[in-house]
Order: structure tokens, then sequence, then C-alpha cells
């Protein structure tokens, strides 16, 4: 679930500002573009008008429908949009990764794009296990403002976890919720796990829970501020209790772990690994 590749040097213009979320006056963003010229929503860093026509060396099209997530978009009435398999290939294009890190056909594309779209929904579903158990009463429904990848920025649990042993996340995205009003960013780790990846599905439904088991996703409110860390706490003896589902299973030491099995701890143990990761919700 990491975002489509984007670019790096943006321009910016002007401000514009969007939506309002949970109330207020909306959101103030940078009106930027990218060194090809195109317009960026600053909330997914991804082209306001993305191209849908085939890549240069590309030898037949893909598909061009896009998914409307179950994810509340901040500013809107609406939801978040997946991006299509033909916007993610441009996207991969545009940035050179056709041809480096993990091989991958125009086959693969449209199973990347499903298992993106299925794992951003259960990120959603897990994070509202947080806000529905601890903040209903304020707010009933919460959006999701704006998001970012950063794959190369261990989370502070993370950084622990493989201090001690445990194999690295694969992927990092932080996602800026509204909570009726109030900015809450959360940070999710993603891990793949070899043992638990059979009989994962090709091409899995949007909410099939069981479809990615080789996938597991850490989602929790990040430690920005005493209210979050309360959550956390409260979190964590809600499921001691019981009182809550318990935290997912993250992948074992490579020291508990067989031969066979340790090859886990990395996602370059499959092919696939890291690509179901490779975008998350795009506008």
């Amino acid at each position: 679930v990491r975002n489509l590749p984007t670019d790096n040097h943006l321009t910016v213009k002007e401000d514009v500002v969007i939506g309002g979320g949970g109330g207020g006056d909306g959101y103030k963003y940078p009106h930027a573009y990218n060194v090809y010229g195109e317009v960026i929503d600053p909330t997914n860093n991804m082209p306001k008008q993305p191209k849908q026509q085939m890549a240069p060396g590309q030898e037949r099209p893909l598909p061009t429908d896009r998914v409307q997530s179950h994810i509340p978009k901040g500013g809107t009435d609406s939801t978040w949009l997946y991006p299509s398999p033909q916007m993610f290939y441009n996207a991969l294009t545009r940035k050179g990764k056709r041809d480096t890190g993990d091989p991958f056909t125009l086959d693969d594309v449209t199973t990347i794009v499903s298992i993106h779209n299925n794992l951003n929904e259960r990120t959603w579903r897990e994070l509202m296990q947080w806000e529905g158990r601890l903040h209903a009463d304020a707010c009933a429904q919460p959006t999701l403002l704006r998001f970012c990848g950063r794959p190369d920025d261990l989370t502070p649990k993370a950084w622990l976890r493989t201090w001690l042993g445990y194999p690295k996340p694969f992927d990092r995205h932080d996602w800026t919720v509204d909570r009726c009003g109030t900015l809450v960013r959360y940070v999710i780790d993603y891990y793949y796990d070899e043992e638990t990846s059979q009989g994962d599905k090709e091409l899995p439904a949007l909410h099939d829970d069981t479809a990615v088991r080789g996938i597991q996703v850490d989602v929790r409110p990040a430690v920005d501020s005493f209210g979050s860390l309360f959550d956390r706490i409260r979190m964590f003896y809600m499921r001691r209790t019981g009182a809550a589902p318990p935290a997912p299973t993250i992948p074992r030491p490579s020291f508990f772990s067989s031969s066979s099995s340790s090859a886990s701890s990395s996602p370059s143990a499959s092919p696939d690994a890291p690509e179901p990761a490779a975008a998350a919700a795009a506008a």
C-alpha cells in the first residue's frame, strides 16, 4: 500500500482551499505542478486529472475503470476513488519503476491494484476500530483528509521491533483523519508474512478480509499528543480484556523461525510482496 510513485519536484503556484471536512473554513494547500506540468492534488500527491492513455512502449491497453472506495474523503460528501490499472502503470512508467525493483508484467497490474484496494479498505476498517470504540460520541463519521507513503521511514514501534529481531515492515503510511474538525494522524505499518500467505486470492474482493492473509496491517494513532497516547493505552487495555479485537499478528523474529520460513522477513521473499502496497487510495 505504498503511494503511487510521485514526482519529487513541485512548483508552488498559488493557494487553494479544499473542502471543509468536519467544519471550519476548509484546508489550505499550495497549488502545485509536477515536472510534467500536471496540477497536483496535495491530498494524495497525484495529478488532479490523471492520464488514462497507454504509456510509451506499452503493448496493449489496461483497464481504465476506477473503483469507488468506502473511505469517506475529507472536505467532500463522497469517498476516495482508487486508481485504475492504467493509471497505476502510467505512474510506474513516469517514475522509471517498470524496469527496476521486482519484475512485473501487464498481466500483474490488475491483480496488484485489486490487492491494493482490498488493503486500503482493510486499513480503514482497522482505523475505525479505534475511532468507533474511543471517539464515536465525539464524531460519528470521521473522514480521511490526506495520506502519504513513507516506506523508508520506520515508525518508533517498527524500529524497536526491528532492533529486537522482528522483520521490518515493507511499507509505512501516515493517514490524517478529520475527526469532525480535529485532525489526527494515524501511522500504519505493513508486514509481509510468507507463512500466512498460502491460499491468498489472486483477485481479492474489496471487502474480503481473508483474501490477503500474507499481509498484516498494524494501525494506531501517532503519539502526537497526550490524547493519542491515552488512546493507545486504552486500546491496549481493551484488547487485553477482550473488549476489542486483538492486535494484528506481526511476523516472528527470524531466530524463532525455521530456516525455510526466515526468508519471509523480507518482502523480496515473494516477487509480488511489495507490490500490493504500491499505491495508496488515489483521488
